[in-house]
């Protein structure tokens, strides 16, 4: 049995001990951490303990984002902003369990998509993990020839190549809830994993507290040398 999908989690509204429960002799390490980030998604869905309210403005801003008759344009990633607790990673679940039901229902082009919640796991919090993961994924899915590096240091050299050579073999859509909480041992890399630009069928979408309404989180900059050799397409949420 391999990894779940948010569809199949939401669907069954899938708990961390069940999934536990059904893994398989085909079960490995990787669909567990798959799963716990698709289970984090689904508890943020409505079911029966738990009720959702849409943000319409994100919500056009994220399908206009991903938007098919764009998906070959080069974009600049997205980040969804705002304080604490004001409901970003329930935006970004919802938004993404109605997208792929959209895209399941009108058998749209198929699409790679990576959820990552940052503090679902010990191993989510870091970076160089976090990268390993979605470059290891992005791999099998593509069948890529290219390995990952055994060297945590050389990933973030690698991955703008992973993303151009998968990217030319299908759409891409990668969303990492909790941008702010990622950290690395040894020295802070920052946001320097992040590739200066992105090829066309990329679509990088970030969530992260607003250091205006949250000072007690720091700052969020690219933790470029170059002073924001990145951009960034920025959308804030309020309680308003």
């Amino acid at each position: 049995m391999g990894p779940k999908s948010l569809i199949d989690a939401a669907d069954a509204n899938t708990s961390i001990a069940s999934s536990h429960q059904t893994l398989s002799s085909q079960f490995c390490i990787g669909d567990l951490e798959h799963d716990l980030h698709n289970t984090f998604a689904a508890n943020r869905t409505p079911h029966d303990q738990y009720v959702y309210v849409n943000h319409g403005n994100v919500t056009r801003a994220l399908n206009d984002f991903c938007d098919e008759k764009s998906f070959t344009e080069r974009i600049n990633p997205l980040v969804v902003a705002g304080s604490s607790g004001v409901g970003k990673s329930s935006v970004l679940a919802n938004w993404l369990l109605h997208h792929q039901s959209e895209k399941r229902r009108n058998r749209g082009a198929d699409e790679f998509v990576f959820w990552h919640v940052v503090g679902c796991s010990r191993q989510s919090t870091y970076t160089y993990q976090t990268l390993r993961r979605l470059m290891t994924e992005l791999k099998h899915h593509f069948e890529l020839p290219t390995e990952v590096h055994a060297n945590d240091e050389k990933l973030p050299w690698d991955f703008p190549r992973f993303l151009e050579l998968a990217a030319k073999k299908g759409r891409i859509v990668i969303i990492i809830d909790g941008l702010h909480r990622l950290r690395t041992t040894g020295g802070d890399l920052g946001l320097k994993w992040l590739p200066l630009s992105f090829p066309p069928n990329v679509r990088l979408i970030l969530s992260t507290t607003s250091p205006s309404m949250d000072p007690t989180e720091g700052d969020f900059d690219t933790g470029n040398a170059e002073d924001d050799a990145v951009s960034f397409l920025t959308f804030t949420i309020t309680n308003n």
